[in-house]
């Protein structure tokens, strides 16, 4: 985000007469087919070796320390390199977090597994099942209203896969013009019962930094489809949804007393002819509840502790009408995962709850 400016650091919102400003934002799908090398392969120094014309490799693709890149191409072989693209290392992981001093990668495609127009990397543990046509980097001149107060913010995303995704966080990023935002999501994950991954755990809430201006909470999706129990009056039985959560919230909030939080509603979703469930259209679980149930249950301790609820359940538009739309049917049993017209849903909300507690 490059910014020219007019007395910005003394003022808290800055009108579109004051400023003028770059975008660049990068698209989902980091690889550039028109940019392959076809016939060559990744070499175990990091160079590019003959490879027949079944093989092809990126061009170096820029990284990030620390976070995980993937692609849909199996276990085909890629090399990490630092700024100067001195080699670091090469792997035959589908999925990797990049090492201390990455900035850029090289992988090998298998033509005959991955053509080119399949082949796909992305920033996250979870490449999409549909193809997105790598776009380059989309460049916006012009004049806005900037939203001062959370420029250069930090803003730490947790949860599970929806999280790990990392498809709605760029547009939050980009309108409210915050420091990237980290992502702690795990697939899979739940508020509740007694996982490693349990987003109660003191392993999950450690992992996260110390340092964000603000914490977004996201879950319950996999609540849902492990029929977890709401929970009822005040209890703390983390083996229910509620307890749980509490469980949480007490422990972030004793973490870090003076920061801010936000929960955000589980996403609505469905498991159409799940095995062993009694509804086969896959809106109810097998105790008779919906996502929308954990929606409202996180509405519910949103409030009782105070909290900004950033209502996605309730205020992205997505429902059982439309969820084809916005969620694809993955496995033929479940729709619950975003494309990109439901992440641009739910960073709308996000974008639009936030817009309303500018920090001062």
């Amino acid at each position: 985000l490059l910014i020219s400016k007019k007395n910005i650091s003394e003022t808290k919102f800055v009108s579109k007469e004051d400023i003028s400003f770059v975008i660049e934002r990068p698209k989902l799908n980091l690889f550039d087919k028109s940019k392959a090398n076809i016939g060559y392969t990744v070499t175990s120094n990091g160079t590019l070796g003959a490879g027949g014309t079944t093989y092809a490799t990126t061009d170096y693709i820029k990284v990030v320390a620390g976070e995980y890149f993937s692609h849909n191409g199996g276990t085909n072989s890629f090399a990490v390199y630092d700024e100067n693209k001195n080699f670091i290392l090469r792997s035959y992981s589908a999925t990797y977090q990049m090492p201390v001093g990455a900035k850029y990668a090289r992988w090998t495609v298998d033509l005959v597994a991955t053509p080119l127009d399949v082949f796909m990397i992305v920033e996250g543990s979870i490449v999409p099942t549909v193809y997105e046509a790598y776009k380059g980097i989309s460049t916006f001149v012009g004049v806005q209203p900037y939203y001062h107060n959370w420029a250069e913010k930090l803003i730490v995303a947790f949860g599970d896969s929806i999280t790990d995704m990392k498809l709605w966080q760029p547009y939050v990023q980009e309108a409210l013009g915050t420091q990237p935002i980290q992502s702690f999501g795990i697939g899979g994950s739940k508020i509740a019962l007694s996982s490693a991954d349990s987003m109660w755990q003191d392993v999950r809430i450690n992992a996260l930094p110390n340092n964000a201006d603000l914490y977004l909470v996201m879950g319950g999706t996999n609540d849902w489809a492990a029929n977890v129990v709401i929970g009822e009056g005040n209890t703390l039985d983390t083996n229910t949804f509620m307890g749980a959560y509490r469980t949480l919230l007490n422990k972030l909030v004793a973490k870090y007393p003076t920061k801010r939080f936000a929960l955000m509603s589980t996403p609505y979703g469905e498991s159409p002819n799940r095995e062993g469930w009694t509804d086969q259209t896959g809106i109810l679980n097998n105790i008779g509840l919906s996502t929308k149930d954990y929606a409202e249950a996180t509405r519910k301790i949103a409030k009782e502790y105070g909290l900004l609820c950033i209502d996605i359940d309730g205020e992205s538009g997505v429902n059982g009408i439309n969820l084809p739309q916005f969620a694809p049917l993955e496995g033929g049993m479940l729709r619950v995962h975003p494309n990109i017209p439901f992440a641009k849903r739910i960073a709308e909300v996000t974008i639009g709850k936030l817009r309303t507690i500018q920090p001062i």
